[in-house]
Parts: C-alpha cells; structure tokens; sequence
C-alpha cells in the first residue's frame, strides 16, 4: 500500500519574514503554546506531502531541487515525514483513503 500524507486541520500554517511557521489550533494547553518553524527542506517536505505526494514522489523533487543524491533525498523525506507526522501537522493516509 502506497502512503499518502494529508496537512492537518489541527495545525495553521504562516509565513513570517520568508520562515514557514506551523501553529497548532486544537489539542492540550500545552500544545497550544508550541510554535515550530520549519526549515528550508521540512517546509519542503510539508508543502509536498500536503499535494498528496508519497515520500518519493517528494524524494525525487527534492533530490532535483536541493542537487542531492536520491538517496539522501529519501532519508530526508523520511525522516521530516516521521517529525512532522509526530508533532501533528501531517496525518497518514492509505492511498484511495482521506
């Protein structure tokens, strides 16, 4: 099965001074003073996955956008996916799924 990444609808998105910040809406109190801001390759990654693209999909835009190796590419993807998808601004989804 092919997994797909959705932005979450618990999590608000801004651009501040060129910086891509995320901003959890719902949740804890404690949540709800967390701010994240992404760096170059995470908002990258967040951006990709929230047009539905699978990690490689995204591995292959960066690796183009960025001159990296496909492999390293990949391992980025993957491991900003796993951030991102634990803190709450992407969920999972299986391919046909929403």
């Amino acid at each position: 099965m092919t997994q797909h990444y959705a932005k979450s609808e618990q999590m608000v998105e801004r651009t501040v001074r060129d910086e891509q910040v995320l901003v959890p809406i719902g949740g804890h109190a404690d949540e709800l003073e967390a701010l994240y801001n992404l760096n170059r390759t995470a908002a990258f990654v967040f951006n990709a996955a929230g047009e539905g693209l699978t990690a490689e999909e995204i591995a292959d835009r960066l690796s183009s956008e960025f001159e990296i190796s496909p492999s390293e590419a990949l391992a980025d993807v993957q491991a900003a996916l796993a951030e991102l998808t634990a803190i709450g601004a992407l969920r999972a989804i299986a391919e046909g799924g929403g």
